[in-house]
């Protein structure tokens, strides 16, 4: 949602709009936050479901495997330090193990619909089992870890048959439906994971190879095989293992043994490149720019949307950027170019198109990073001799570069090459992804102003008050802790049942009315209602409209609430006990709880969190050790040690929809 002068809609909100004072308009805090703790705000959920055993005794599995994680990575100072080595050095008690390890094990074996937190539970906490890694543990930590790799071994096999969009835990490439020219790739990811749990023992590369030869599933065979090459890459595949690949009576699987074999491995290296040759990189640099722009922007509109050109040049820009930065960033390492001779070659080079800006920036962030992981007194004192270069690009009128400054800041502060008041020395927060929905209100208060008016006009608009009701729900990345200032926000309205379809252009009509009058910019997603029995439930349309939500979205489950009070209370009664009374019920053969769950992780972990937020805030930590990463989409954030901390612990909290039975 933009919202374009804040400055004109305080100057309305001072003008005389006289609403009838009983027109309480409350902001209700996102329903699956109150369904777990009905005590942060006032939960409108019916007090069946709020003491509801079931839902009660759920909560608190959750809740005591949330805890036992912060616990566990609270204590360890470095994030890519496995449990064992923790354990063993001290940092981690063995009490604390046995709790971890325990509570979530029962979270896995409690209900199914879990088993996909496998796959992003931390690799550097999973148990190493080999009994020659000479770590002597207690006997209560070993059978307690025992427990836990007998359940996650359990839960990784059940995700073998799912298949995925790759995109997902890639990029987030995912073209709308209506512009695909080719199917999406599909991958079963956590057959992806397979490097990793050969690493840490949790699985054998025989067990792996006996699903090869076994399955009749093309897509996991391609998966598996996918995995074989990285691990090929890491050295993780011995001559003997490999001869026994090649040997498989199976023909697809001796195939990629032949492969296997013939593929040498080619060390990871660093680019390099001459001083002399600096500026006639930069000048390659600009014209492959400029091509790159004028190729997308002469895509034909029927192909492709304004918003996914402009996508794509931003993917692709950063994708050159950092390609000339990794290079770049040797000379800086080495002292061979300086602080001031990276200004001179912005003041001579750079004109507003010019995308030099941002690759000094990445190669300043690259050089600091790197040099993070091998000195870290260095690299402050690279960050120091540096700073003022950084200071006058964020002070560049250069929105984009700007933010990857900001981007690079945060990275510094993330590993520890800056504290908090030299950050806050840039007029910059430290921000935490694992923000407190409790703490919505404060956050985007003056967001809130914004839709309480909203509301407050719908509901004394006589004509629009009677097609909608007067409540709006409002999401996204704002809410979560890493969106941009000028991100938007999602807004909804809830269509009531009379309503008929006739209306719906005098409704987008009315409601745009309504936004413009408080400078609000934006269109609107809109739920259509319909009576069941004595509750509602969403409409679902045939045809796919952006515009009109179906019953397969969680956005009342996720978003907050803003409305009449006594009208919020209603729609809670009515419409919102089907998310958590779904048994039986499908959409496309499909179950529906499975549906929503699904979607719940989606847009909590993957949309934006992995493929944008993260990165925005984190430095790259961990990750996969190989060669050839690019078979499992290798330098993805979902391999990276701090995102997969971070998700695991945003899927305990929030990736949860009980089955309760009535009564």
């Amino acid at each position: 949602m933009v919202l374009k002068n804040l400055d004109v809609y305080y100057l309305l909100m001072n003008e005389s709009i006289n609403f009838e004072s009983k027109k309480e308009v409350s902001v209700t805090l996102p329903a699956l936050e109150t369904l777990k703790n009905p005590e942060i705000g006032n939960s409108p959920w019916s007090e069946d479901i709020r003491n509801n055993p079931e839902l009660i005794r759920q909560t608190k599995i959750r809740s005591e495997a949330r805890d036992s994680l912060t616990e566990i990575t609270e204590s360890t100072s470095d994030i890519t330090t496995s449990i064992d080595e923790a354990l063993s050095s001290g940092e981690v008690k063995d009490v604390d193990a046995v709790r971890f390890y325990l509570a979530y094990t029962e979270l896995l074996l409690d209900d199914s619909t879990n088993n996909r937190i496998v796959l992003y539970f931390p690799f550097e906490l999973l148990p190493n089992l080999n009994p020659d890694k000479n770590l002597e543990l207690s006997t209560e930590v070993l059978e307690a870890q025992k427990s836990f790799v007998d359940a996650y071994k359990t839960a990784w096999y059940s995700l073998l048959s799912t298949h995925e969009l790759r995109a997902d835990y890639a990029d987030g490439d995912v073209v709308e439906v209506e512009y695909q020219t080719e199917p999406h790739s599909l991958v079963v990811k956590a057959a992806h994971i397979i490097p990793m749990l050969i690493e840490y023992n949790v699985l054998t590369l025989e067990e792996v190879l006996d699903i090869l030869e076994n399955t009749p599933d093309s897509i996991l065979q391609q998966s598996i095989a996918d995995a074989l090459f990285t691990m090929k890459g890491g050295d993780q595949i011995s001559e003997e293992q490999l001869d026994r690949i090649t040997n498989s009576p199976q023909h697809f699987v001796s195939n990629v043994g032949i492969i296997l074999k013939n593929t040498a491995n080619t060390p990871e290296t660093e680019g390099f490149i001459e001083e002399d040759n600096l500026r006639a990189l930069i000048n390659d640099l600009e014209k492959l720019k400029n091509n790159l722009e004028e190729s997308i922007a002469n895509v034909d509109d029927n192909t492709m949307t304004e918003g996914r050109k402009n996508w794509l040049i931003e993917q692709k820009t950063n994708d050159l950027i950092e390609d000339y930065a990794l290079r770049i960033s040797v000379l800086i390492k080495e002292d061979t170019l300086t602080p001031e001779a990276l200004m001179k070659l912005i003041d001579e080079k750079s004109s507003e198109s010019s995308p030099l800006p941002l690759l000094v920036v990445e190669s300043i962030r690259i050089a600091i990073e790197s040099f993070t992981k091998e000195e870290s007194g260095s690299a402050h004192e690279m960050f120091v001799k540096h700073s003022f270069v950084l200071g006058n690009l964020k002070a560049s009128d250069n929105k984009q570069v700007q933010h990857n400054v900001e981007r690079a800041l945060h990275h510094f502060y993330s590993l520890g090459v800056l504290n908090e008041e030299e950050l806050l020395s840039y007029d910059i927060k430290p921000s935490s992804l694992d923000i407190d929905p409790s703490k919505v209100t404060e956050t985007m208060s003056n967001e809130i102003d914004i839709f309480t008016d909203i509301t407050k006009r719908i509901e004394s608009h006589p004509e629009l008050s009677r097609l909608v009701y007067p409540v709006i729900i409002f999401l996204g990345s704002r809410m979560k802790g890493y969106a941009k200032e000028d991100a938007d926000v999602d807004v909804a309205i809830f269509v009531r049942p009379e309503t008929e379809e006739k209306d719906r252009s005098r409704i987008q009509s009315l409601i745009s009315e309504v936004l413009s009058e408080v400078s609000v910019d934006e269109k609107v997603m809109e739920f259509w209602l319909d009576e069941e029995g004595d509750g509602l439930t969403i409409k679902n349309y045939e045809n796919p409209d952006p515009q009109r939500g179906d019953n397969t979205l969680t956005h009342p489950l996720t978003g907050t609430w803003c409305g009449n009070e006594r009208i919020v209370e209603e729609l809670y009664q009515r419409l919102m006990p089907q998310y958590l009374y779904s048994e039986d019920k499908t959409v496309l053969g499909e179950d529906l709880r499975q549906v929503w769950l699904k979607e719940l992780e989606h847009n909590i972990l993957q949309y934006r969190l992995m493929h944008k937020g993260y990165d925005r805030f984190n430095a790259a930590q961990g990750g996969v050790h190989s060669s050839d990463k690019a078979p499992i989409d290798g330098d993805s954030v979902f391999y990276d040690s701090g995102y997969r901390r971070l998700a695991t612990k945003l899927f305990t909290d929030h990736v949860f929809l009980p089955q309760l039975q009535k009564k």
